[in-house]
């Protein structure tokens, strides 16, 4: 993979965050060249605060871990 930069967008409340941040740093550390920055939502900011800034900071790709809700608000401000 050419240089990237890849926005983690989680719901802590919804997923094994340990889990799923050592796949997604295992998967970086394979396709190489992979800037990884991550963004907790929180009660009050669902989703799509973090994604605008996910964009704001340059990211290349942005991934949703959650549930629905932080899907849809994480697409929503795509």
């Amino acid at each position: 993979m050419r240089d990237a930069t890849v926005a983690v967008i989680y719901n802590p409340v919804r997923i094994d965050v340990p889990r799923v941040r050592a796949a997604v740093e295992a998967a970086a550390e394979r396709a190489g060249g992979v800037d990884l920055i991550w963004f907790e939502t929180t009660p009050d900011e669902g989703g799509q605060a973090q994604a605008r800034e996910a964009l704001s900071r340059g990211a290349t790709l942005v991934l949703a871990a959650g549930g629905d809700g932080t899907v849809r608000a994480v697409a929503e401000a795509l």
